[in-house]
């Protein structure tokens, strides 16, 4: 009887400290979004940080809906850059700011397809990635270099 029952105890804390490590393994990486953001540096044009306001008025983007919003467009109004790194309170939001993200690109190309064909060009390869609850919207010229910093920070590649 105590054979069986150390053996069952051992197995019980084996498989507890099993499923310990495997929440740790599965946890989501933590991002400081702002840092991320910072690690963008020189490869962005001059760029305009949005207001919380700004955010809801121009891109739809309700700042309650984030740990952690940092919105940019370029300074120049004729160019197309723009980056959005959003951390949503969950993951449903997570979702429906990914969608607001494709919609923002649709209408950023239909402006832009009137004036001028080159930034056309940049928003039609625009980035949507979300990881978690983490949501990012890259709009550059070198979003290959922005995007894949991005996913190296979200763990995603690297």
């Amino acid at each position: 009887m105590k054979k069986t029952l150390s053996i069952l105890l051992a197995a019980v804390l084996l498989f507890g400290l099993a499923g310990c490590g495997s929440k740790n393994e599965e946890a989501a990486v933590t991002m400081d979004l702002q840092q991320v953001y910072a690690g963008f540096g020189e490869t962005l044009p001059e760029m305009t940080m949005m207001s919380d306001d700004m955010m809801l008025n121009f891109c739809g983007i309700n700042r309650a809906d984030c740990k952690q919003a940092v919105v940019s467009v370029s300074s120049d109004g004729l160019r197309a850059d723009e980056i959005w790194l959003l951390e949503a309170n969950d993951a449903e939001t997570a979702d429906n700011l990914a969608k607001l993200a494709n919609t923002r690109i649709e209408r950023k190309g239909e402006e832009s397809i009137t004036y001028s064909p080159e930034q056309y060009e940049i928003v039609q390869k625009a980035e949507i990635i979300q990881s978690g609850n983490y949501v990012a919207l890259i709009v550059s010229p070198d979003v290959d270099t922005l995007a894949a910093q991005f996913r190296t920070a979200a763990g995603l590649e690297g």
